[in-house]
């Protein structure tokens, strides 16, 4: 992808697969000459489900059918992608100590990553793999301390810059430092076919929807989140901070935690994450 020639000729570029080769397909593009120059991705996305979450092809069945489960999300996908129209949709640039990503779903740190990542020994069970593996992680709990800061999304700061991550923050960002559960972010409203993560999120509404849980929390409230996530009901546990941000950055004591992006692995230690709106576009009725 990053080294295709005139690739405009071409109507869309559509992945038959999971999130991860979507996020490798994403990478490469954004490292071409002409996004680079253009601030956005030269050709449409397309997504049919074929992977173990596969939680941006939910995300847009989802807003298409207004909040209602797709029964054959395969079957509506590939009607998005033959008959379906460009829309715009953000992405979010990942920063780390060595490298910069680019996100369509989501960055991970402590539980959630872990479930991902640990989860993959059981990847022929497909979905399943990660309900098992959440109940095994929510029983051995990993607790990592961590400073948080974000930017809070509200008119007070839609105009703020976001500082490089070696950079110091402004006033306008929150810090909590703390003992974590996880601090998890999704720019969808699904992060796969079970978990209605961000219920309210939308493919360019410009928002990092971030969750944290404190170190405080019991296993039977770990269990009690992730059994909520289906239906989208835990921002309303009293011991779950939910919000929209433009930007945050995670700094793990000692480096240790796993970090994801969209479900893939990458270096551990400060990360920072940041909206890059409408960089990319989708085929969706």
């Amino acid at each position: 992808m990053r080294d295709l020639d005139d690739i405009t000729r071409f109507r869309a570029i559509v992945v038959v697969s999971g999130d991860g080769l979507l996020y490798e397909v994403v990478n490469g593009l954004t490292q071409r000459a002409d996004t680079l120059s253009e601030g956005r991705i030269p050709v449409p996305l397309g997504i049919i489900p074929g992977g173990s979450g596969n939680g941006l092809a939910h995300s847009v069945n989802q807003a298409f059918l207004n909040r209602v489960k797709s029964m054959d999300p395969v079957y509506d996908c590939t009607l998005h992608v033959t008959q379906g129209r460009p829309v715009p949709m953000d992405l979010v640039r990942v920063t780390t100590a060595h490298n910069t990503y680019y996100s369509f779903l989501s960055l991970g740190w402590g539980l959630m990553a872990d479930i991902d990542i640990e989860s993959e020994r059981l990847r022929m069970l497909g979905e399943p793999r990660f309900t098992i593996w959440a109940l095994y992680r929510s029983f051995v709990l990993r607790k990592n301390r961590a400073t948080l800061s974000y930017l809070p999304a509200d008119t007070s700061t839609a105009a703020t810059p976001v500082p490089a991550l070696h950079e110091p923050l402004t006033d306008h960002w929150v810090t909590v430092e703390d003992t974590f559960v996880q601090i998890y972010s999704s720019f969808q409203s699904h992060i796969n076919s079970t978990a209605v993560f961000a219920p309210a999120a939308t493919l360019d509404d410009g928002l990092i929807w971030l969750l944290f849980i404190r170190g405080s929390v019991s296993r039977k409230q770990v269990i009690q989140f992730l059994l909520a996530l289906e239906k989208g009901k835990h921002p309303t546990l009293p011991y779950i901070t939910f919000l929209p941000v433009r930007a945050f950055r995670i700094e793990p004591y000692a480096n240790v935690g796993r970090i994801t992006v969209d479900g893939e692995l990458v270096e551990s230690g400060p990360v920072q994450a940041q909206v890059v709106p409408r960089m990319a576009a989708i085929l969706t009725r």
